[in-house]
């Protein structure tokens, strides 16, 4: 048999560029906006009026760490294989995408179009995301802390006017469907929250006997 711990630990970010947010369409499993692909500029800006309205905050890394309880949960949105890697302390992970699984024929054009851009592990929508929200969170009058790995943000620039999307602010527009209003994001995401120097949780495999992990 085997036993496994999480160790407390500082990461340091890897040389290589952040990585930008998959494709989120509805090939890939998720749910059109107002008719439209959920990336498509008239969806996004959709999405985050819907989320201005009822003033979705950004939050800090300082504003997070250990600020986990009974009725403010944090949610981690990264595939589970990234959760694992490193992530924030006190955080639940509910993935928002997973790895592709079968080899439909939508699920072959999707893993092609990644591999074309030079993308090893192809994504698509997890279908039990909102079940598996509902079920870690709770009730829907807690606050809830969406975290991805670049956080993304709903502040209004000249590049950006609807800000830009993220896995966090959307799992945040899933939440609304829901009827979740107390909601924020790490703004950042992991990446800022590395950056600070702030603590992160690694998932370490003890081995133990015959078993090799």
């Amino acid at each position: 048999s085997h036993t496994c711990s999480w160790t407390i630990t500082q990461r340091k970010l890897p040389g290589t560029a952040m990585r930008s947010m998959d494709v989120r369409s509805t090939p890939g499993g998720m749910k059109r906006v107002e008719g439209f692909r959920p990336t498509a500029p008239k969806a996004w800006e959709a999405m985050s009026q819907a989320l201005r309205r009822i003033k979705v905050k950004a939050l800090q890394p300082n504003e997070v760490a250990g600020r986990n309880g009974w009725n403010r949960v944090l949610v981690d949105v990264r595939p589970r294989e990234d959760y694992q890697e490193a992530h924030i302390p006190g955080t639940v992970n509910v993935p928002l995408y997973q790895p592709i699984s079968g080899w439909s024929a939508q699920q072959i054009l999707r893993r092609a179009a990644y591999a074309f851009f030079g993308v090893a592990k192809g994504t698509e929508a997890n279908p039990t995301f909102t079940e598996e929200f509902k079920s870690a969170v709770g009730p829907s009058w807690k606050e809830v802390v969406m975290i991805c790995e670049t956080g993304g943000t709903l502040q209004v620039t000249g590049n950006f006017p609807n800000g830009k999307q993220s896995r966090s602010l959307i799992a945040c527009y899933e939440a609304l469907l829901e009827g979740y209003k107390k909601l924020s994001y790490l703004e950042g995401g992991v990446n800022e929250y590395t950056k600070a120097g702030l603590p992160l949780e690694e998932f370490t495999p003890e081995k133990r006997g015959p078993f090799i992990l």
